[in-house]
């Protein structure tokens, strides 16, 4: 008896001993995904009418200081920058000076929360988008399409952002509500530039590229994928606002401002260039002579440099609409799914 009262205490010991082992590293590791679940801003959404459920056009951060152009039932109409939307009153509020302010309410449902990175992170996250969007220069415009054999606009975005493993909505006309509004005076490589009215059936939100620096923008049109000058006649005219994917936990860093990489020069001025493409003209003023642009377009062939960060400078050889000649072939509208 003695012997089996032993062995029973053994027994019981060791099962405590098992239940411990198995129930600590689940504990750790519950305390360890806590610790490194990733944070998010919370944003106020921005609708494109006054009425709740309406197509939501973009997000503002909590905090951001608001331009209210009126009021229209239980919202807010607001400048967007490039356009105009509505946000609901609840999500505002208003300083001892009367300025408007975005004041999120959490967990309603005109409020929600995106994933935010630290300024390096969403540097590099920014280029790892403008070097995956590049491969894919030459493939062929698709309707519908949404792989390599073929891309439509929003297919080309969703695809890229997706590889880079921020995936966004598949849809243009979604896409826009799913970043933060920003103006055109402070894009930053990236972020997601819409037009409307382009091609035959072009409305609201009818194209969308992303911006990669310098200007430029990639996009999936009639002539597949192509990087274009965001300033040339077509795009300028046709372009309706943009919105920023890649968002900062904190105070962002001065857009498109990094130090030199290999095989770039950086002029008193600040600005940037590929020692490999640089010339200088009979003034000593420094130029990239890399573009190759149609129709002999010489006014253009020597572009002055840009301030922008190296790894974002423009690719050796593109497309580019000639100032004052819109393009003929442009964008083919895409019908939001």
């Amino acid at each position: 008896m003695p012997a089996s009262k032993h062995l029973g205490r053994l027994i019981v010991c060791l099962l405590v001993l098992c239940l411990l082992f198995c129930l600590t590293p689940g504990q750790a590791l519950a305390e360890d995904d806590q610790s490194k679940a990733p944070t998010g801003q919370i944003v106020t959404l921005v609708r494109r009418s006054a009425y709740a459920g309406t197509t939501v056009i973009g997000c503002f951060e909590d905090g951001t200081r608001l331009k209210v152009l009126g009021t229209k039932n239980q919202f807010y109409r607001v400048d967007c920058y490039d356009m105009t939307g509505y946000i609901l009153k609840s999500q505002v509020r208003q300083d001892e000076n009367g300025e408007y302010y975005v004041n999120c309410v959490a967990g309603s449902s005109e409020t929600k929360t995106l994933p935010t990175r630290t300024p390096e992170d969403a540097l590099a996250l920014r280029g790892d988008v403008r070097t995956e969007a590049l491969k894919y220069q030459g493939v062929p415009y698709v309707w519908g399409g949404t792989t390599p054999k073929g891309f439509d606009c929003s297919g080309f975005t969703s695809y890229v952002y997706k590889k880079v493993g921020s995936p966004i909505s598949r849809s243009c006309y979604y896409q826009l509500g799913c970043g933060v509004i920003v103006p055109r005076s402070e894009l930053q490589c990236g972020d997601l530039i819409f037009f409307e009215n382009t091609g035959e059936d072009g409305g609201f939100a009818s194209h969308v590229g992303i911006y990669i620096g310098n200007g430029q923008l990639i996009h999936a049109g009639s002539k597949g994928i192509t990087v274009v000058y965001l300033d040339s006649a077509y795009f300028s005219y046709h372009y309706m606002c943009a919105r920023r994917v890649v968002l900062t936990s904190a105070p962002d860093l001065v857009p498109e401002t990094v130090l030199p990489a290999t095989g770039i020069t950086q002029n008193i001025n600040g600005s940037y260039w590929r020692e490999s493409s640089q010339t200088t003209d009979e003034s000593g003023n420094s130029f990239l002579s890399v573009f190759t642009l149609p129709g002999g377009a010489a006014a253009e062939a020597h572009r002055p440099v840009a301030d922008t960060p190296p790894q974002w400078a423009p690719p050796c050889t593109y497309t580019s609409t000639p100032q004052g000649s819109p393009d003929k072939t442009a964008p083919k509208a895409e019908i939001p799914a």
